[in-house]
């Protein structure tokens, strides 16, 4: 008895292991190293709603996340409700989300958009991005309004609580 639960146990473990590196390309999430062209930065394009984004937009922001992620893969689609939290959290402190997908269809984007209820900006993926691209979603890039690449690139899911410490330690140093 004591050995099938052993093996029931490690198949679920090994079944979550796959499930939560499934995005991410097999590899724990981790730190990238990034750079940008200080001041910089930009783009311009319309959000998953057809209305006008840029990223000028944004200039009195304190820090600008820009999370890449796309509706077929789970660890993205499980945060969306706590970068919901952030967002709604740090908002009125100088944050602004913006939620990037590229290969999702648009109509299922705007689909579960709705349903989790998120209300930072999401877009499609426009070339100025792609060099903050990593090849695994998610991916989480941080920029001030002025364009200047802030913080590391963060590829893998969060939970709340580790958002809320990077979150709040960028924009302290704002």
């Amino acid at each position: 008895m004591k050995r099938l639960f052993r093996i029931i146990a490690a198949v679920i473990a090994a079944l979550a292991l796959v499930s939560s590196l499934a995005c991410s390309g097999g590899k724990k999430p981790q730190t990238v190293d990034a750079t940008a062209e200080p001041g910089g930065f930009g783009f311009s394009t319309t959000d998953v709603n057809g209305d006008p984004i840029a990223f000028t937009d944004f200039s009195d922001k304190k820090v600008i996340m820009i999370n890449f992620w796309e509706t077929w893969c789970g660890p993205c689609v499980n945060e969306l409700p706590d970068l919901q939290k952030i967002y709604e959290k740090y908002e009125g402190e100088g944050l602004v989300i913006i939620g990037v997908y590229s290969s999702s269809n648009k109509a299922d984007v705007t689909s579960l958009v709705n349903k989790v209820g998120i209300t930072y900006p999401i877009m499609e993926c426009v070339s100025s991005l792609e060099g903050f691209r990593t090849e695994y979603v998610p991916t989480t890039v941080f920029f001030d309004g002025a364009g200047n690449f802030i913080g590391s690139t963060l590829v893998g899911s969060r939970s709340f609580e580790a958002w809320d410490g990077v979150v709040s330690s960028l924009l302290e140093k704002q």
